[in-house]
């Protein structure tokens, strides 16, 4: 799940299948799987 929480405080519009935030979701699975003991 990926949420603008400035503009979506209460998370009602999840945008981890919007397109224009794919780079983002990207970068942040990345950082996920680095941390990973």
């Amino acid at each position: 799940e990926l949420y603008d929480l400035e503009r979506d405080p209460l998370q009602m519009h999840n945008l981890i299948s919007n397109p224009f935030y794919a780079p983002t979701v990207a970068e942040l699975r990345k950082r996920l799987h680095e941390e990973k003991p």
